[in-house]
């Protein structure tokens, strides 16, 4: 009787562990895919992400992009070649996420000046849903953001329109 409650309990744990394990390559493998629709729900169709890696201390997305359409010479109006995520592991346990540090390796933002006068949005949110979100949102609460080598480009239409040079 006690062998058999052994196997039983043995098989059970190696089907729980060959599960998770399972699952944990499976997400692992599809985290890029997975995180970019997610960041796409809410920054718009024109965002991309070239790859995400988890690390047991930090995320990193690399190759971050939002698309620019439209007259002018520039491809996009935000492009990151790395950003390093440090969350606080401990706060994990709680009700909030605490990121430690935010690192934007050589990012480039383009800021563009409408001919009324405006500036134009940097991502275009995809429209809500009528359906009431069924989960509370988690507070974060960012440390440090870190900007390393970024450049900004301003692109004045209203300047062009009215005689004077643009930026």
């Amino acid at each position: 009787m006690k062998s058999g409650l052994r196997r039983y309990l043995g098989i059970s744990l190696l089907l729980g562990c060959l599960t998770t394990g399972g699952a944990v390559w499976w997400g692992y493998a599809h985290l890029t895919t997975l995180v970019q629709s997610r960041l796409r729900s809410i920054a718009g169709d024109e965002l991309s992400v070239g790859k995400v890696t988890a690390r047991w201390n930090r995320v990193e997305l690399d190759q971050v992009k939002i698309a620019r359409h439209g007259a002018g010479p520039f491809r996009e109006r935000l492009a990151i070649e790395r950003v390093v995520i440090r969350p606080s592991l401990w706060s994990l346990f709680s009700r909030h996420l605490a990121i430690g540090e935010i690192v934007l390796e050589k990012p480039y933002l383009l800021v563009e000046i409408a001919p009324d006068g405006t500036l134009v949005k940097i991502i275009h949110p995809p429209k809500a849903s009528s359906a009431p979100s069924s989960s509370a949102a988690l507070p974060i609460q960012v440390s440090d953001i870190r900007i390393e080598d970024g450049s900004l480009d301003i692109l004045d239409w209203q300047a062009g329109r009215k005689g004077r040079m643009g930026l």
